[in-house]
């Protein structure tokens, strides 16, 4: 996924809401050739973090962020981070592994033996009678019901069983060597069928239930010589092993063949501390000075210190539940991966206005920016220094405040102004078109209000007195208004639907109209209540989506079956844009921030600053 980042100064609605939509509309459109440096969020000491040695990294079911680091705990919001310590109720030393039940009680490994716990509204230390953990607390997994793995680099391994919210009358079980494990665990890791396996100093272990015991874990072409760090199931039911110093081993069970990375060029470092795959099946491989491999089917990818990551030493990996990557590193803190490169663009870099009013990008890949001050085009292809070009009133004799840009089937752009009327941009042949008989069909002040091109290639204006139609080929031009059956002759939005009618919203006489293409028909929409739509969509489902002064509206042909507000979890009532993505999510641009409207789970996701924020609605 690759996005173009525009950076503004100044806080105007509608050019905040482009902004906001551009980046959404980048994760849907191809970009190709941006150069490669990815974009990072850093959050470390300066931030709040209470150590910028991060172990271990857990999003609880109410979506905080846990941070186990070097000095005790982090809970992190997006907005601020809360630290704990012994104070607190932790036990002594740093944390190093944490785990959360389903019943929502958060357990937390430290170094040096410790052991605590948080209920909802208290740490508690938790300890044994008769028995104490020597080393530190490796790994806290839960497999079988109502019990609790504890692995530990000097004591091998506990079982936690019969445990109750007060964590007293709990039965601990022990397995050292004499039961087949070993003294010392560095990791383990639960399968999709339950296996519980031990990564030690002499070798993979795994749990027999039947006989319980662990036994050796053997595969097929799996060193013997490297000691193990980490060990991962993908969701393809591979087995993925990381070594210290030995580089990486994959098990592909189905054919029996295990591959080996160990070529610095694949994997940078051959210590692997932290293995991890994303929704989309990516493998992320953490390296101890190597920085980031990211495996798939089309290869490998790498991130460091070169190309935005923060610190080439990982410590751990985990997938959030909106898709970003959270790096825990050694000496920097957290990293947060948002999938995507930034190419930044202002007026250092050529770019006459920062105003973006439009956006368009072409077949060729390049983006078309309209601004206050004409047009920039960036294209990705060309060499650095001559990626923009300017088209202003002193070069090609066009309006400065553009608007709209729209394409056509033919390689043609049109161009909506504030004031400057319609303008034309045959791609082909290079040059702008303004046709005079097509602007006095404009109304007189020639500000454009809203654009949309239909199946036909015809063109459809809104403007502040009526429904402009125009056929490019026929040079013919019609206006429309409440006498032929629109709710209101101010146009305020336009938008054609998969069937390639057009939905016209309205002001002062407020509405959503409906033209059927084919019957050449207008209908005026019963929705219930009076608005004026800013922004129109289309979901997956057939459901039109309006953006509003007052929150969003979903209407499904019969009713309204949504209608999204502050209430709701929205950042704002006020909504400039709104798009649909190929998961059917509602992307939402406000005057004051990006918001997702998740339809599969009720949840609006809220982009702030950095940072992502969930409200699930109710009912």
């Amino acid at each position: 996924m690759n996005e173009l980042f525009f950076r503004f100064e100044k806080e105007e609605i509608i050019r905040q809401s482009w902004r906001i939509i551009f980046l959404v509309l980048l994760s849907i459109l191809p970009v190709r050739g941006l150069s490669q440096k990815y974009y990072f969020d850093t959050y470390g000491v300066e931030q709040g973090l209470n150590s910028s040695k991060v172990y271990f990294i857990l999003q609880d079911q109410n979506d905080y962020l846990w941070l186990g680091t070097e000095g005790g705990i982090s809970k992190f919001d997006g907005t601020r981070f809360y630290n704990y310590s012994p104070e607190d109720g932790l036990a002594d030393d740093g944390v190093y592994c944490i785990y959360e039940e389903p019943e929502g009680r958060i357990w937390f490994g430290h170094l040096n033996g410790g052991l605590s716990s948080f209920n909802g509204e208290k740490f508690q230390e938790v300890k044994f009678d008769s028995i104490e953990i020597v080393g530190d607390i490796t790994s806290i997994q839960a497999a079988g019901e109502n019990s609790i793995w504890i692995s530990t680099s000097g004591s091998g391994v506990y079982k936690l069983s019969g445990i109750d919210v007060s964590e007293t009358g709990m039965e601990v079980k022990q397995y050292k060597g004499g039961e087949g494990v070993s003294d010392q665990v560095f990791a383990t890791t639960i399968t999709n069928r339950g296996n519980y396996y031990c990564l030690t100093d002499v070798g993979v272990k795994i749990y027999n239930s039947s006989e319980d015991i662990f036994e050796n874990f053997n595969v097929p072409g799996l060193t013997q010589y490297w000691i193990k760090t980490c060990m991962y199931e993908d969701s393809r039911g591979n087995l993925f092993f990381g070594t210290y110093n030995g580089g990486l081993y994959k098990y592909m069970k189905d054919q029996d063949t295990m591959i080996i990375y160990d070529n610095l060029d694949i994997v940078k470092n051959n210590f692997i501390t932290s293995i991890a795959e994303d929704r989309k099946g990516n493998i992320w491989v953490g390296t101890f000075g190597g920085g980031i491999a990211v495996l798939n089917e089309e290869g490998v990818s790498n991130y460091d210190v070169t190309n935005g990551l923060n610190d080439n030493e990982i410590k751990c990996i985990v997938e959030d539940k909106e898709g970003n990557i959270i790096v825990g590193t050694q000496t920097q803190g957290i990293s947060i991966f948002k999938g995507s490169q930034f190419t930044t663009l202002d007026t250092d870099d050529g770019l006459e206005n920062e105003d973006v009013w439009a956006i368009h990008q072409t077949q060729e890949g390049c983006f078309w920016l309209g601004t206050n001050e004409g047009i920039a085009v960036y294209d990705p292809l060309k060499p650095i220094g001559d990626m923009l070009t300017i088209f202003n009133l002193e070069n090609s004799k066009i309006p400065g405040k553009i608007r709209f840009i729209k394409g056509d089937n033919k390689d043609n752009l049109w161009i909506g102004t504030d004031g400057g009327g319609l303008i034309q941009y045959d791609i082909k042949a290079k040059r702008f078109i303004s046709d005079t008989y097509l602007n006095r069909n404009l109304y007189r002040d020639k500000i454009v209000k809203a654009l949309e091109v239909d199946r036909n290639n015809n063109i459809w204006i809104g403007t502040n007195a009526f429904l402009a139609f125009w056929d490019p080929v026929k040079k013919e031009g019609a206006w429309f208004t409440q006498s032929n059956g629109l709710a209101g002759n101010g146009i305020t939005s336009l938008f054609v639907d998969k069937s390639g009618n057009l939905w016209i919203g309205s002001d002062r006489r407020k509405g959503l109209t409906y033209y059927n293409i084919n019957k050449d028909e207008f209908k005026i929409i019963d929705l219930g209540v009076k608005i004026v739509p800013t922004s129109i969509t289309e979901d997956n489902n057939g459901k039109m989506w309006l953006g509003t002064s007052s929150g969003v509206y979903a209407w499904d042909g019969d009713t309204i079956v949504h209608h999204l507000t502050e209430k709701s979890g929205l950042l704002t009532n006020i909504i400039n844009l709104i798009i649909v993505d190929e998961n059917n999510d509602i992307y939402i641009g406000t005057n004051k921030g990006l918001n997702r409207y998740s339809q599969a789970d009720s949840i609006i996701y809220t982009w702030k600053e950095k940072w992502v924020y969930r409200y699930r609605i109710k009912g």
